[in-house]
């Protein structure tokens, strides 16, 4: 991606009041809006793994970890901008290990002042889309075990519960679970391949 490039609206969203959301992959020009949002949001809830100041990422530093982004290959990061603004994001983040490169992370935020307005739907249905457009044909994440609208979401996607991390997350002194869910999105090119090649006539020949 090209310093001043934007990347193309992936999908929109008509809000109640006639506003529209767009949904785009991120530019590395979105790394000051993108610390200052992390910030923001760290503030607005607890369900966040990490709490006000706690981002502990630069401008420099995320405007390099975007650029790595140029390689779809190495994950997803999207953004849900209102005017300008951003007020949500969706991550699915992938490991470079050839093994394990077809699962991705989803991970998803948005501003508390619009939570309920189908943003976090539109964000996670998008990146799951784009990631399965581009390898993941697994998707697995971590929800706090009393957030329920999120994990009522992930069930909606198709996100089923696989394990649970017990006392992980402590706020305001009270330890909290974190549940781990996951989603087979496709079928891995491999596993349709031998599928593919099970299924020949017997008694072909080469």
């Amino acid at each position: 991606m090209s310093n001043g490039d934007r990347p193309p609206i992936l999908a929109t969203l008509r809000l109640i009041d006639g506003s529209l959301v767009e949904i785009s992959k991120v530019h590395e020009d979105d790394a000051a809006a993108l610390v200052e949002y992390a910030d923001v949001t760290a503030g607005e809830t607890d369900f966040l793994t990490y709490g006000p100041g706690e981002f502990g990422t630069s401008v420099e530093a995320e405007a390099a970890f975007l650029r790595t982004l140029d390689d779809e290959q190495r994950g997803l990061f999207l953004t849900a901008t209102l005017e300008g603004e951003i007020v949500g994001i969706a991550t699915l983040a992938r490991s470079s290990r050839s093994r394990i490169q077809h699962v991705g992370e989803l991970g998803l935020s948005v501003r508390r002042a619009l939570w309920r307005r189908g943003i976090g739907t539109a964000l996670a249905t998008t990146a799951l889309a784009e990631g399965r457009r581009t390898g993941v044909t697994r998707a697995w994440l971590q929800v706090r075990d009393d957030n329920d609208r999120a994990i009522r979401l992930c069930v909606r996607l198709g996100f089923q519960l696989e394990g649970r991390r017990v006392g992980v997350m402590i706020t305001n002194g009270a330890e909290h679970d974190l549940l781990v869910m996951a989603a087979k999105l496709a079928e891995p090119a491999r596993k349709l391949a031998q599928k593919g090649h099970a299924s020949s006539p017997a008694g072909t020949s080469s």
